[in-house]
């Protein structure tokens, strides 16, 4: 959380959101619906997860205070698959990745929160799988991660 009192994790049993006091102790359920990517806006107020309704698919923002839905936006074509979502930096937009139903043709997407507009594809990614992805702290960067697992070990020297 911004004001570094709680820590968000997806619960690994049962895909849903919890909490922790970084103080030691005190789990707590926040969102109980069983999905597999989840987002924490910047100020710590705002969850996003993706869900299906019907045919058509939506990107679903919720209080984290309440897991009450406060906004719903639909998916650019619900016949793609979300597989990494992120609030930018400023907490008005959404950056995902989503992808074809056979796993490829990956692409990168951005999607404003606080005014309604169509979503902007950013660029397209290929076919190789997205296994992770992070925007830095400023919003001018994004890190994607593709590929099949490796297997490799990284030592990483003198951080500070």
């Amino acid at each position: 959380s911004p004001d570094g009192l709680f820590l968000y994790y997806l619960h690994g049993k049962d895909r849903t959101l919890w909490r922790v006091s970084t103080a030691g102790g005190g789990e707590q359920l926040i969102l109980k619906k069983e999905k597999n990517r989840f987002a924490i806006s910047p100020d710590g107020s705002t969850i996003v997860y993706g869900e299906k309704q019907g045919e058509e698919k939506f990107f679903i923002l919720a209080s984290v205070a309440n897991g009450q839905m406060t906004r719903k936006i639909k998916y650019p074509n619900a016949t793609r698959r979300m597989h990494e979502i992120a609030f930018l930096p400023d907490g008005k937009s959404l950056i995902y990745i989503l992808s074809d139903g056979n796993f490829s043709n990956y692409s990168l997407w951005i999607q404003t929160i606080d005014k309604i507009e169509p979503p902007h594809k950013i660029t397209d990614l290929g076919n190789e799988e997205v296994t992770s992805f992070a925007v830095s702290p400023d919003g001018k960067n994004i890190l994607i991660v593709q590929g099949s697992w490796k297997h490799d070990a990284v030592l990483l020297k003198g951080l500070k």
